[in-house]
């Protein structure tokens, strides 16, 4: 049988394999789904605040009457394939599929949230969730999370140097130009600024930045930083002798920019 309890998970059991199989899915909570071997086969659906029940038997083919409702069925061809279907008022629709070896196959996205098990440890360890920060899905190893697709991708660049200026009292001063390489040609780097005087950056394709790919901004974003080209600046302080203090953070490495207001 299958039983859904939306405080605080969906619980599911179908009568098909021999052992029990529970997966967890992250839909803005946890939500479990366990298959078990029992030789009767129904479906009912509790919901806090109360829900219709449906049987197997109702949701035989394809037709259906009550918008939103769902039901579980098996394969016929194969006991050891079972799918989840959502009514849409007139056909039963199937939004998962799933065995008893717990493998799941979705008939759509899956959009994987960013706040399903924050810690990463070992009792988390396999869980997936996406980083707005790092722009990626992660997957929790051990006790870190890591980008998913990107273990040969070699985010650090070679250490790079913005030579310190001097610039008039509240004047907007320009860094050098400088080419960012030792990374991975496909590989996005997290690129953010920080610091004194309302600093930015722009990101180029050449030395002379006549061909600007990211125009200023102060905002953190992925780039593929191979072989481009930055340029940072900032305002000098209004006072005589003040330095402002920059820091340009580029995959993992990051440099600090000083820029001293004179005349």
């Amino acid at each position: 049988m299958c039983g859904i309890r939306m405080q605080p998970r969906i619980v599911c059991a179908f009568g098909f394999g021999q052992n029990r199989h529970d997966v967890l899915l992250g839909l803005g909570g946890e939500y479990e789904l366990s298959f078990y071997s029992i030789v009767g086969f129904g479906t009912y659906f509790g919901f806090a605040g109360g829900f219709r029940a449906i049987s197997l038997a109702s949701a035989g083919g394809d037709g259906c009457g009550q918008n939103g409702s769902f039901a579980g069925n098996y394969d016929s061809a194969s006991s050891s394939v079972g799918h989840l279907m959502v009514c849409d008022g007139t056909n039963w629709r199937t939004f998962l599929t799933f065995n008893t070896a717990g493998d799941l196959s979705a008939q759509g996205g899956i959009k994987v949230g960013t706040a399903i098990a924050a810690v990463c440890n070992p009792a988390n360890e396999g869980t997936m969730r996406y980083s707005s920060e790092n722009q990626c899905t992660e997957l929790c190893v051990s006790n870190e999370w890591a980008c998913m697709g990107q273990a040969s991708c070699d985010a650090t660049p070679d250490v790079y140097n913005f030579p310190n200026k001097t610039g008039l009292i509240l004047t907007t001063v320009s860094s050098s130009i400088l080419q960012i390489d030792g990374m991975s040609s496909d590989c996005m780097a997290n690129i953010s600024i920080s610091g004194d005087g309302n600093p930015s950056y722009r990101i180029c394709s050449d030395a002379s930045c006549s061909s600007v790919l990211v125009n200023w901004t102060n905002a953190s974003l992925g780039y593929e930083m191979q072989d481009r080209y930055i340029q940072i600046r900032a305002s000098a302080s209004a006072v005589l002798g003040v330095t402002h203090n920059v820091s340009l953070q580029i995959g993992n490495r990051s440099d600090a920019w000083r820029v001293t207001a004179g005349l």
